[in-house]
């Protein structure tokens, strides 16, 4: 079982460092909201999937990313296992920093209870509040998700 999660981080890197060689069109400003219709309709049931889906659909998302070796974050970290923060362009207006309004993270640590949920941050510009979510994937589907403001 470790093997296997071990296996999932390397794939859920791979697709952050691989050159990315499809290019969607560009969309509107890409959120919480987005993500969440994402996962529905194309049956996401995992963090590699969702990964994987991204980078097809709308690369520039997963283009701006930190490794975190070391967190005090409810999802733990290390050297050997990084939390992921993506914090990718705006599919919309890839070359405008300032509308890079979409991050989300997830542990790599295989150990984690946490392993299988993404947190989401999303800045909304026109109301300047920070709304908070998070996906906890199972095996069979993407079993719920959390809404904070």
């Amino acid at each position: 079982m470790k093997h296997l999660c071990i296996m999932t981080l390397t794939l859920a890197t791979s697709l952050l460092f691989s050159p990315l060689m499809v290019k969607a069109e560009p969309q509107t400003n890409f959120g919480i909201k987005d993500l969440k219709d994402l996962i529905l309709k194309n049956n996401i049931k995992s963090i590699d999937d969702l990964l994987g889906q991204l980078r097809l659909d709308t690369p520039e998302i997963l283009e701006s990313y930190s490794l975190v070796f070391s967190s005090r974050s409810l999802q733990t970290a290390s050297e050997q296992h990084p939390r992921v923060i993506v914090f990718g362009k705006n599919p919309a207006n890839p070359y405008d920093s300032d509308q890079n309004n979409f991050i989300f993270a997830f542990s790599g640590d295989p150990s984690s209870p946490r392993k299988n949920i993404i947190e989401l941050m999303e800045f909304d510009p026109l109301t300047n509040d920070v709304h908070f979510a998070e996906i906890a994937f199972s095996r069979k589907r993407a079993s719920r998700l959390i809404l904070a403001r």
